[in-house]
């Protein structure tokens, strides 16, 4: 039999313009984003297979044309941008080294999307490490919503930083930046910045 937990996650999320509120100034909008998730842990291996509605309210005058999604979990595999900084910087990490090189293929994180669509309509999309873009089927124009449907499966990572399973302190689970997330868009664009654990 399977050990498997069904989860049911409901958030809103709204963006601000953090550049903004660091130089005191703030923007007169902010992106508004509406999370549903029912998503399966299987506690034998480790996976994660999950379903995300997410409902993109666009406040910005701007017309958007495509997306981003952050995908933390790719971070925790051998030669990720995340593992080549931590084992090459003079002043690496000391909590991650070269742990990330030595995992094993059942050690390591991933997230992989098995479908995104909009408003119904399938997208086509590219994944460089932490990052998904993807084309919208149709612009997204000031004022409008779309509805970003996506099916992943993932793999939570042996814990290294932050978020995994089977910490020193005997966690299993440790769950932080563990699903397909939207980048912030502020009045300077989206913010797809890799994952590589310095922010």
């Amino acid at each position: 039999m399977q050990a498997s937990i069904k989860l049911l996650f409901v958030a809103l999320f709204t963006w601000l313009g953090w550049a903004h509120l660091a130089s005191g100034q703030m923007n007169s909008w902010q992106q508004e984003v509406h999370y549903r998730m029912q998503v399966e842990l299987n506690t034998e291996n480790h996976g994660l297979q999950g379903q995300e509605e997410l409902r993109y309210i666009n406040h910005s005058p701007d017309t958007l044309r495509e997306v981003f999604y952050h995908l933390y979990f790719n971070a925790f595999q051998p030669n990720s941008m995340m593992d080549t900084r931590s084992r090459n910087l003079p002043d690496p990490d000391g909590r991650v080294k070269d742990r990330i090189q030595k995992l094993k293929p059942d050690e390591i994180g991933y997230h992989r999307i098995q479908q995104l669509a909009q408003n119904g309509k399938n997208l086509e999309f590219t994944i460089r490490g932490t990052l998904l873009q993807a084309s919208l089927a149709q612009p997204l124009a000031p004022g409008d919503t779309a509805l970003l449907e996506m099916d992943f499966q993932s793999q939570v990572p042996v814990q290294i930083r932050r978020s995994g399973r089977n910490n020193e302190e005997g966690i299993d689970y440790t769950m932080t930046q563990w699903y397909p997330k939207i980048a912030a868009y502020d009045a300077h664009g989206w913010h797809p910045d890799p994952y590589v654990a310095r922010e």
